[in-house]
């Protein structure tokens, strides 16, 4: 009985020794929670004698669960888009151990004044059914005042304000029609007159969006490139459209939670993020452009992103830091002449 005790104490003690970090990762669910979980993770973790637990969340949820647990964070990396990162970043939510921008990343990635990087960027632009735009003769639409024409009279989607898709058709309808920030009043007097009548419903996601293509109930939206490609892939009859007036930048920014002891798993992790390989997977399983200038992609998934020095450049970046400050006001202002004028 005392020799089975010893070896039993023994093994308690031992056990420490063996036992593997444990990290937790917040980002979307579906099919980006299962790239991470089956192609990321265990990369990593082959790499680090560490574990990474996965917590699926959209954006404004993931801020509002490190805000809520500010003082006890059981994240430790949170990836975001770049409009609730800037808040988490003004907040104090984000530590200063997390990795900055460098030379070897494209300038989109700076996000070190919110103590973040970005991982990876997405285009918000036009994407249309070209099945049914072939049948009626219309052509591929160019610019954001496409979205003004009556013949998408109830054949038009839009994702609302509380969706960062719906911020940038706000920023772009008022960049379209000679308007500017920070009030976009040129914007809200084109989606109120001449855009809301053609839209056929407002949503919340991009998934919606996608949804109401496949249903056949609209045929024209506002989406992002990464979308589009992934109802492309279904084998939906979809395309993308960079408008002349430019695409918008979302960018997915990372960041080591703001905690007493920052777990070093935590930095290496982003750090892993930005390896060219990691790139690469981000982009031809999520349409996300990499954001490391030595990533090297097939011809097959280039065509699709905007990738390279030039085409990045090419995106409009928003002032997040001050459309936050001003996007509770634009929201009500949305809601009051857009949506409800309908």
């Amino acid at each position: 009985m005392k020799s089975l005790t010893l070896a039993a104490a023994l093994a308690v003690v031992a056990a420490p020794a063996f036992a593997k970090d444990e990290i937790f990762l917040g980002w979307q669910g579906g099919s980006r929670e299962q790239l991470m979980r089956e192609k990321i993770i265990p990369k990593f973790e082959q790499l680090y004698p560490v574990k990474v637990s996965y917590v699926a969340a959209v954006s404004t949820k993931l801020l509002a669960r490190l805000r809520a647990q500010r003082t006890n964070q059981d994240i430790d990396v949170v990836l975001m888009d770049d409009g609730p990162m800037y808040q988490a970043g003004a907040e104090g939510l984000c530590s200063p151990s997390t990795p900055k921008y460098s030379s070897d990343l494209y300038s989109v990635a700076n996000m070190n004044v919110a103590k973040a990087v970005g991982i990876g960027v997405v285009a918000t632009g036009i994407e249309y059914n070209t099945k049914t735009f072939a049948s009626k003769g219309w052509a591929p639409p160019k610019s954001w005042k496409d979205l003004e024409d009556p013949k998408f009279k109830g054949q038009l989607g839009l994702l609302s304000i509380s969706n960062t898709y719906g911020l940038h058709t706000l920023m772009m309808m008022s960049a379209a029609n000679k308007g500017s920030a920070p009030g976009y009043d040129a914007g809200f007097k084109a989606l109120q007159e001449k855009v809301s009548p053609n839209v056929q419903a407002f949503v919340e996601t991009s998934g919606n969006l996608s949804a109401a293509f496949q249903s056949g109930e609209i045929s024209i939206a506002v989406n992002s490139n990464g979308r589009t490609q992934a109802l492309a892939k279904t084998g939906f009859p979809v395309a993308f459209v960079y408008p002349t007036e430019g695409a918008v930048a979302t960018i997915v920014g990372a960041c080591a939670v703001q905690k007493p002891n920052v777990n070093k798993y935590s930095v290496e992790l982003i750090k892993f993020l930005l390896t060219p390989e990691v790139q690469a997977l981000m982009a031809e399983n999520e349409g996300l452009s990499p954001v490391n200038k030595t990533t090297k992609l097939s011809a097959e998934t280039a065509k699709d992103l905007p990738n390279g020095e030039k085409a990045m450049s090419e995106l409009v970046v928003p002032d997040w830091m001050q459309l936050n400050k001003d996007r509770n006001n634009l929201a009500r202002r949305w809601a009051r002449e857009v949506e409800r004028k309908r």
